[in-house]
C-alpha cells in the first residue's frame, strides 16, 4: 500500500499549492501512515 500513499502526495501537490513543503513534510514523515496523511491534507 506504498504505491497509494505516493498517490495522496501528489493529489495534495496540486490541491495545496501554497502549502507545498507542509503538506509533502508531513506526508513524507508518516509515510507508514499513509492514513494520517489523509486526514492531515483535509
Amino acid at each position: 500500500m506504498l504505491q497509494t500513499s505516493n498517490y495522496y502526495v501528489q493529489d495534495k501537490f496540486y490541491y495545496s499549492k501554497e502549502n507545498i513543503y507542509s503538506t509533502i513534510s508531513y506526508c513524507f514523515y508518516y509515510n507508514i501512515k499513509f492514513f494520517t496523511c489523509v486526514i492531515k491534507t483535509n
